[in-house]
């Protein structure tokens, strides 16, 4: 992992010509990326707690929740240049050699890497659900929102037992997402028909392109999900930390990754990418969204890859999204992130609107159940605490 100079000094709480003292004095590994130099986390990290064991803990404790020191640790994953590492088996590797996404959400889990993977157990969609659910989903929501209703009012029925519970329990809590998940995607007519075909796949990429209505592309959806799957620390994974913390069940635990993951710099940054496609945002009007990571400085090895994909399968349906990529090139934007890589196989792929996020929040669930569990086996609930800072009260008027 690395840092730009500001999160560096933010970090450290030094001015940026101490930070460069440290980097001369051989303290701190650095490396340059483009007109941008970027310092070695663990160095950084390193520095700052020989100077909270000096000087107090308050300023690397306060610095910890925004992309400073680690706050805990796990064995569920971790980062470095080449993305991220699931129990130590690199991620894009994974998805090259075209694991099964059940294989790698069960490495996640217990550090197994099945051969053969498990397979899902069809189930009976019943049509009515389906048509009870959709009156509790406005038309034309994001699906970030669309699936925390159907989490919160239908998806988890059968979910809400202990958070532990067997393997298969699982992979069946994630195939049922993937068929209500018909209702965030498409023509609201089809969405029973489409959730009844995803409740019979053998598979969780079958049952999501199925969802999504398009069951040929279900080996593309794999490698997807497998990308998606896991990624350290990130805001969705840290709250179902805490909810699982506090004894939670598992579905609950679920809603509140999911609640997290819907915000626009999280989940909802590829629907964002959508509407500059639609002609609906600029890209001056994107923020953050699709570009640029942190922890990738030279760029986003998930999105290489995924857009390694797209352009394999060529075709016209690309074209908007090669322009995009070339305007926010030409735009000064760093290179495209995991958000535009979906957006891109997506529309390759010829998935409805929102498939690209789809993909994201069906293959982070692997990662959040992960934590979870992780979180729940330590036996500890997590409460920061906050440093109370007086503000002056506000002027009375007479």
């Amino acid at each position: 992992m690395w840092l730009t100079a500001d999160e560096a000094v933010a970090v450290l709480s030094v001015k940026k010509s101490t930070l460069y003292t440290y980097a001369s004095r051989g303290w701190l590994r650095t490396r340059r990326a483009g007109r941008q130099r970027w310092y070695h986390a663990e160095d950084v990290d390193e520095l700052a707690r020989r100077a909270a064991a000096a000087g107090g803990h308050a300023a690397a404790a306060s610095s910890a929740l925004h992309w400073g020191a680690p706050v805990l640790d796990s064995a569920v994953s971790s980062i470095d240049l080449d993305g991220p590492n699931y129990r130590g088996v690199p991620a894009v590797w994974l998805a090259e050699r075209d694991t099964p996404f059940e294989a790698v959400a069960t490495l996640l889990w217990d550090g197994t890497l099945p051969d053969p993977a498990p397979r899902l157990s069809p189930w009976a969609f019943d049509p009515g659900d389906s048509d009870r659910g959709s009156r509790r989903v406005p038309d034309g929501a994001p699906v970030g929102r669309t699936l925390l209703a159907i989490a919160a009012t239908l998806g988890f029925r059968s979910g809400a037992r202990a958070l532990a519970p067997t393997e298969h329990d699982a992979l069946g809590l994630i195939h049922r997402l993937c068929a209500w998940a018909a209702g965030a995607v498409g023509h609201r007519a089809t969405w029973a028909e489409r959730a009844a075909a995803a409740a019979q796949a053998s598979s969780v990429a079958e049952a999501l392109a199925a969802a999504m209505g398009e069951p040929s592309a279900a080996r593309w959806v794999d490698r997807a999900l497998v990308l998606c799957a896991e990624h350290e620390l990130n805001a969705s994974s840290f709250a179902a930390r805490i909810a699982a913390s506090t004894g939670a069940d598992r579905a609950a635990v679920l809603c509140a990754a999911l609640a997290v993951w819907t915000g626009p710099e999280h989940g909802g940054a590829s629907e964002r990418l959508e509407e500059v496609l639609d002609g609906q945002r600029t890209i001056a009007a994107l923020g953050g969204a699709g570009f640029g990571h942190r922890l990738y400085p030279a760029g986003d090895p998930r999105a290489e890859r995924l857009l390694a994909d797209a352009r394999a399968l060529g075709g016209d349906r690309l074209a908007p999204v090669e322009r995009l990529l070339a305007d926010a090139a030409l735009a000064g934007r760093p290179p495209p992130n995991l958000d535009a890589g979906l957006v891109a196989l997506a529309a390759a792929l010829g998935l409805p609107r929102g498939a690209g996020a789809l993909m994201f929040a069906v293959g982070r669930t692997a990662g959040w159940i992960a934590h979870a569990e992780e979180q729940r086996a330590s036996g500890r609930l997590l409460r920061p605490r906050a440093r109370y800072v007086a503000v002056e009260p506000p002027a009375r008027t007479r």
